[in-house]
């Protein structure tokens, strides 16, 4: 079911940054990278990172870095030891009916290998074997952590799921999935070196037999102290807690906390300290186990929230971004380290880093195909060097606010293949910095390469900062103009100029029925304001989450261009388009009533006729399927309603421009074109702009899904035709749901129209907006009119815009 569920998701965000995968070899194979070596650490020494690469015995299952000590990684795996094919099945995909268990595994520092051979995955005491028919079993080692003497302490999870069906009941009636049945075990587990058990405790123990139970305990992470006290960071139904036990895994304490415990180190005076936050901020907070209390809180800075051990210089270490930083808890002071870019680290790919007192930090490194199929693992040791004893490349700089996860694994490929240039990454991701580096490029001071969420590119392409991309486009043997939809250059086009990649993409428009919204795209405010007027009493024209900030956002990604023209300095806010946009907002309420909300779902909301509109972000052919479905069959991508008519724009995932002054720009765009391939534009979520790669991705819609049997063969209908089954289905109402099927022609055809007939991109700028919002609520209040505050507007922006060119 595609219903979401905002807390859901950022638990899930969460623990998908928290983990990564790691595998195990026999054998490695030692491998030194050379690169610029990251920060200096002082006039003659510089970071540098070697890698050793681990060989597999296997086909990888998915290796993953639990806990590491001064002697190295404890990884858990789910290894594969045999298969349980039914008689008379042909398996549909590899290792369908594998059986797996879980096995623990230690890579030292130097990438020897060992099993822990005294390891046996948990099972409950009433467990029998000979009665597991029909179930399917899986363990899962969730955390590790220090006993602190010889030993360790996992967290583990076993589970069964099953089918109480009655007997003749398969999986394609409807009722069978009514009996579906699950059993979860939660255990801390005592263990010595080489695994073997000292003792247990079970943590929680779940049975769901297909009823609704709203209890809810979730352990998100143990950790130790020194004198051997293990803490357990749990989520309940009254909150956040931290459960304290003794080595015998014996309870002590329990402790009540106001938020969510990221991570549990031990500092370097023997404590326990939770990784947290308050209204200050992320905090650590020392533990006194005796009490069961916060002994002391220090203050962490701004995205210290997945905070490591010290060793070596620092209290405890942490990454920001692309950096890796260090932390003095009596001082609060961090110091930046180095960049994992720098040294050709994909930190996304680390799992647990671990610094060690000489300085040296350890960690594993995985990097997965582009089909996950297979990772390649990799012990990674950074240390100091001396600065002449590595190599160095010219360097191009790229300045960004975030960094996209698949541009980072392609700058960390370009930067250890390309033999005279390397790329560093500077991140500007807090607003003084941001406002700093955005005053450093009006006065020339400028990057080689500039991500468009860090300055707005309108503003550097009037001024003349921002290379022309068509020239390098023509001249390269792989690209040409013809490859890209013409609105889409036409609509990132400066001056004529092509100053920004042209990669991925979404539209942002409005939905309606054709019944309702006519059948043509495009819409004045007057078309709209007649269209709800024939609506039934009470009916909404978007869902009531819309208020007047978020229409005023949406007006203003559409209209900016046609409001500033950065390159003459010329402003329209007195214009009848600003003017008609203030009219429109103000019909929406200048907050959401959370206190009365009454939940509708806006699908169910729209069938009903109690809403008229559904905000509409097509990033994929996926995000259209559905539309047939909520409107009968008649469906209109109207737009939002503006001045001229025109209301779908253009948004993309990411953009970037080369600087003029930029001394290599063939290096630059060797980077730069990577975002309009083929390779990097068919392996994103959001729609291609190369329109062979579009059509690939539209006939993949538009092919249907057809039911097979157990040993891969179609299935048939009384007729002989294949039987059609659903893409996906999507809640619809508070308990129902519609399925959803392959992408009909017609709405092919109208997607194509809509991404044809767009002409503008989606233009955020932050301190416009503020401007302009600000002075819009003297006429939200009722104390200016919208000509006197279109005025007012008009002199202030044209002010301020004259004053940045």
């Amino acid at each position: 079911m595609k219903n979401k569920f905002g807390r859901m998701i950022a638990m899930l965000l969460m623990a998908a940054m928290l983990l990564s995968l790691c595998a195990c070899g026999a054998k490695p194979d030692k491998e030194q990278n050379g690169n610029n070596g990251g920060d200096k650490t002082n006039d003659t020494m510089v970071y540098n990172a070697s890698f050793s690469k681990l060989q597999t015995p296997s086909k990888n299952p998915g290796y993953r870095a639990r806990y590491i000590d001064e002697s190295g990684f404890y990884c858990c795996v789910n290894e594969k030891v045999g298969e349980n094919i039914p008689e008379g099945v042909t398996p549909e995909y590899e290792d369908q009916y594998a059986i797996y268990e879980t096995r623990i595994y230690k890579i030292s520092f130097d990438g020897k290998i060992d099993r822990l051979e005294g390891f046996v995955s948990y099972k409950p005491e009433d467990y029998d074997e000979s009665d597991s028919e029909g179930k399917r079993s899986y363990a899962n080692v969730q955390s590790m952590c220090s006993d602190g003497g010889d030993g360790f302490v996992i967290y583990e999870t076993s589970n069964f799921n099953w089918f109480d069906a009655p007997e003749g009941m398969t999986e394609n009636d409807e009722e069978y999935w009514q009996y579906y049945r699950y059993e979860e075990t939660s255990v801390l587990r005592h263990l010595r070196a080489d695994g073997s058990e000292i003792s247990s405790t079970v943590v929680s123990s779940v049975y769901y037999d297909g009823s609704y139970d709203n209890s809810y305990f979730y352990l998100n992470c143990i950790g130790s102290d020194k004198a051997g006290n293990i803490y357990a960071a749990c989520e309940g139904d009254n909150g956040s807690f931290v459960i304290v036990y003794d080595t015998d895994l014996q309870e002590k304490k329990r402790i009540e906390l106001d938020n969510w415990v990221n991570t549990i180190i031990c500092l370097p005076d023997g404590r326990a300290a939770f990784n947290t936050w308050n209204s200050e901020g992320y905090v650590l907070m020392a533990l006194d186990p005796d009490k069961g209390a916060t002994d002391e809180v220090y203050k962490l800075p701004q995205n210290a929230w997945d905070v490591r051990m010290g060793g070596g210089d620092y209290d405890c270490y942490y990454t920001n971004g692309v950096s890796f930083y260090g932390y003095d808890l009596e001082k609060q002071q961090e110091t930046r380290i180095f960049s994992w870019i720098a040294l050709d680290i994909d930190n996304n790919e680390l799992g647990e880093v671990y610094v060690a007192d000489d300085g040296n930090i350890y960690g594993l490194s995985n990097t997965w195909d582009d089909n996950y199929d297979n990772v390649t693992t990799e012990l990674v040791t950074v240390s100091k060097v001396p600065y002449d004893s590595v190599p160095h490349k010219e360097t191009i700089t790229l300045a960004v606010q975030y960094l996209d996860y698949r541009v980072r694994k392609y700058l960390i490929n370009f930067n250890r293949n390309n033999p005279v240039a390397r790329i560093d990454v500077i991140e500007y991701n807090d607003e003084e910095s941001l406002q700093k580096f955005r005053t450093e490029i009006m006065a020339g001071n400028c990057p080689d390469i500039i991500d468009s969420n860090v300055f707005p590119f309108e503003r550097l392409a009037a001024k003349g900062l921002l290379a022309d991309l068509y020239p390098y486009i023509d001249a390269d043997a792989e690209l040409s103009r013809e490859d890209f939809f013409p609105n889409i250059l036409a609509a990132l086009e400066n001056d004529g100029k092509l100053c920004s990649t042209v990669s991925n993409f979404s539209v942002q428009t409005v939905v309606g029925s054709g019944q309702v919204v006519g059948h043509k795209q495009g819409w004045t405010y007057e078309d709209l304001y007649a269209a709800i007027g024939n609506m039934p009493e009470g009916c909404t024209i978007f869902d009531n989450y819309m208020t007047r900030d978020t229409v005023m956002n949406y007006g203003l990604y559409l209209e900016l261009n046609n409001l500033v023209d950065w390159s003459t300095g010329k402003c329209s806010f007195d214009s009848e388009t600003f003017k008609s946009l203030l009219e429109f907002a103000a019909r929406f309420p200048a907050i959401y009533d959370w206190e009365n909300e009454v939940y509708l779902d806006s699908y169910e909301a729209v069938s009903q006729g109690k809403q008229m509109l559904l905000n509409a972000y097509i990033y994929s052919f996926d995000d259209v399927m559905q539309y047939p479905a909520i409107f009968n069959n008649d469906v209109t991508f109207v737009g939002y309603p503006t001045y001229d008519g025109v209301g779908s724009m253009l948004a993309f995932d990411t953009r970037y421009a080369m600087f003029d002054s930029c001394k290599n720009k063939d290096a630059a765009w060797e980077f730069l074109r990577y975002l309009m391939t083929d390779d990097y534009q068919k392996n994103s979520y959001s729609l291609p702009s190369r329109v062979g790669a579009f059509d690939e991705a539209m006939e993949s819609a538009m092919t249907p899904d057809y039911m097979k049997d157990v040993n891969g063969n179609y299935e048939l209908d009384e007729n002989g035709e294949r039987i059609e089954i659903p893409k996906y289905s999507m809640g619809f109402g508070m308990e129902g749901s519609i399925e959803i099927y392959a992408l009909s022609p017609e709405m092919a055809d109208m997607v194509r129209e809509v991404i044809s007939s767009c002409t503008r991109v989606s233009n955020y700028d932050q301190e416009l907006y503020d401007l302009v919002w600000n002075e819009s609520q003297a006429f939200f209040e009722g104390q200016k009119s919208a000509d006197d505050v279109a005025k007012l507007l008009q002199n202030r922006v044209s002010i301020y815009v004259n004053e940045q060119r």
